[in-house]
């Protein structure tokens, strides 16, 4: 018998928390990210390379700045300048400016300072876009496809009898490439162009401030214009009304001075057309002297704008920024890794890690195993600095590859087999049992065997699945070896492996299939069994999975203890519960599982650099 100790802590259990003692939170992320590091990789890899690939493809785009103050003293004609600035107003009038900036208008002037008849030509494609462009495969293409098949097709566009204005759609796509911000505090406004070629970026950014000055010029020239022609009429009327008032107030002397009576009267009416008199010629004479500036300032406009620093081509990319792009698609592919992992446990919930497996068991997880097929990949074996060539021998892995990791758990569980044993003397049977087929159940347990007989242990491996038996079909003992089906007297037969260090019974063909399990409850099995523990220390049997057929539960009577093997990723929890439940109610046999085929990251074996020393 072996003893059913408490959960043992192994190196190989890389697929569970390091510390119980941490929060569980933390220990599910740990495991989470460790079970599905592979898949998550691949995703960030493929993220990535999406963010190559744009960076390659994706039209480069050039950003040119200049530099504009806006001045904050606004000239009046009829106003005097305020002496204190009122900070609302002011931020007002920037903001204000710096929609005018990017105004329809001054579009229009930029074009027609550029000369810009027809939209600019784009930048030819090059590199993969090119190869693209001349098959014919454009994104245009793509989306008119995708339209036409989804029934999605815009309808043919009516021709109209009105002229296009060219102008202003070419204006609106110029607009459309420039940015205009305010510097924090201050009246200095930054106006960038980012476009497909550098040199239209400088052009362009350089020509809308001076579109902007001209079209400012340009409309202060007619306000004053207006100006001059009101301030014109206004004093003809008023010299005719000053003339008119000082007409009065001579005719009114003429034929009033001479009268003495009633004296008074007559001064204060003259008084009064005086004052009238002179009232328009005060408003005249002040009138005239703004019209004399008005027409000066006609003469010469002054903006309220003023270049600082003109545009310079810009010698680099603005975009697409490759760390930014590179870093985009790294971490979309990380969080897609993490997504579709997150859909894959919620759809199909299924056993990875240790602490999941005894969990479900109820029973220790006795190691951790890595899956052999992956790890005999090229350059897996160049790294552990193995050289096997040629098909690979799995049911003697750890005589072939003595310091592989595989071999190194295989050692550790042999040994705490060999600490559990509770009587010496006696031969110990132990069951290598599994759930489903292809799990590694053969594997694992001739491989077992096979660590325990180099321990110096005498070993006999047994191949009890009549149905399947892998295990004869691996080793192909010769057709008169014993079976563990024969007679006593035949036991003596037994085969020895020439190439590894176990004896082994192999199956037989000729069992009743359909009967089998009378024989697995015979007393000529317990009566061979019992023959054979006088002989080994240990007796390993290859049994079939327990969810195929019966023949486990027949041999509960002979074996003394099972592990179970459970391929990580096939079995959910729940299924596993169940099957143990019906098998082993109270484990009183089962003394642990070994989960196999799991992800045990990329830590090399302790021994792999001294294999060719």
């Amino acid at each position: 018998m072996l003893k059913v100790g408490p959960p043992s802590v192994s190196s190989a259990n890389y697929g569970s928390a390091q510390s119980d003692g941490g929060l569980p939170i933390v220990r599910i992320v740990v495991e989470f990210l460790f079970l599905h590091a592979r898949f998550i990789g691949l995703m960030a890899l493929l993220g990535l390379a999406g963010g190559v690939f744009y960076v390659a493809t994706a039209t480069p785009l050039y950003t040119a700045t200049s530099t504009l103050l806006m001045d904050e003293n606004k000239v009046d004609l009829f106003q005097r300048p305020s002496v204190v600035s009122d900070p609302i107003t002011d931020n007002a009038y920037i903001e204000s400016q710096i929609e005018v900036l990017r105004s329809e208008t001054v579009g229009r002037e930029v074009v027609r300072m550029l000369g810009l008849g027809e939209e600019p030509p784009a930048k030819p494609a090059t590199g993969v876009m090119a190869w693209f462009a001349a098959n014919g495969i454009t994104p245009s293409v793509w989306k008119e496809n995708l339209k036409r098949v989804l029934g999605l097709s815009d309808p043919p566009a009516e021709p109209s009898s009105e002229p296009q204005d060219t102008e202003g759609q070419i204006a609106l796509s110029l607009v459309n490439l420039v940015t205009v911000k305010r510097l924090s505090g201050t009246y200095v406004v930054t106006v960038s162009v980012t476009a497909p070629s550098a040199a239209f970026a400088q052009q362009l950014a350089n020509a809308l401030p001076e579109a902007y000055v001209n079209a400012d010029q340009t409309a202060k020239q007619a306000s004053t214009k207006r100006a001059v022609i009101w301030l014109d009429d206004r004093l003809r009327e008023l010299r005719q009304k000053s003339a008119e008032a000082e007409q009065a107030v001579e005719n009114f002397r003429r034929d009033r001075g001479g009268q003495a009576a009633d004296r008074g009267l007559v001064n204060s009416q003259l008084r009064q057309l005086e004052s009238t008199a002179l009232s328009y010629k005060n408003l005249y004479d002040n009138l005239q002297t703004r019209y004399l500036q008005a027409v000066q300032e006609q003469s010469f406009i002054s903006s309220k704008a003023r270049v600082i620093s003109n545009a310079t081509r810009p010698t680099s990319r603005s975009a697409p920024r490759t760390s930014i792009s590179l870093a985009i698609g790294l971490i979309f592919g990380l969080a897609a890794g993490i997504a579709l992992s997150l859909a894959r446990e919620a759809l199909f919930p299924a056993v990875r890690s240790s602490s999941a497996l005894e969990a479900a068991t109820g029973v220790q997880c006795l190691t951790v195993l890595e899956n052999l097929r992956r790890s005999q990949h090229f350059w897996s074996r160049l790294r552990l600095g193995l050289r096997t060539k040629g098909p690979v021998n799995f049911v003697r892995y750890v005589v072939t590859n003595p310091f592989s990791r595989f071999s190194e758990e295989m050692r550790r569980l042999s040994i705490n087999l060999r600490q559990r044993r509770a009587n010496p003397d006696r031969a110990t049977l132990l069951g290598i049992v599994s759930l489903h087929p292809s799990e590694g159940k053969t594997t694992i347990a001739s491989n077992l065997a096979q660590t325990l007989g180099l321990s110096g242990a005498k070993t006999l491996l047994v191949d009890m699945d009549v149905r399947n038996p892998s295990l004869s079909r691996a080793y192909g003992p010769p057709r008169d070896a014993a079976s563990v089906f024969d007679s006593v007297e035949q036991l003596s037969n037994v085969w020895r492996d020439p190439l590894g260090h176990v004896d082994i019974l192999s199956s037989t063909n000729r069992v009743d299939l359909a009967h089998n399990t009378r024989l697995f409850e015979s007393k000529v099995l317990e009566r061979n069994f019992a023959k054979l523990r006088q002989h080994y220390e240990f007796i390993i049997l290859d049994l079939p999975p327990l969810l195929a057929v019966a023949d486990a539960d027949a041999l509960k009577h002979i074996v003394d203890a099972f592990v179970l093997v459970a391929a990580s990723g096939q079995s959910s929890a729940s299924q596993l519960e169940e099957t143990l439940n019906k098998f082993d109610p109270q484990r009183s046999q089962t003394i642990g599982a070994i989960l196999n085929m799991a992800e045990v990251g990329n830590a090399m074996s302790y021994y792999a650099y001294n294999v060719e020393r």
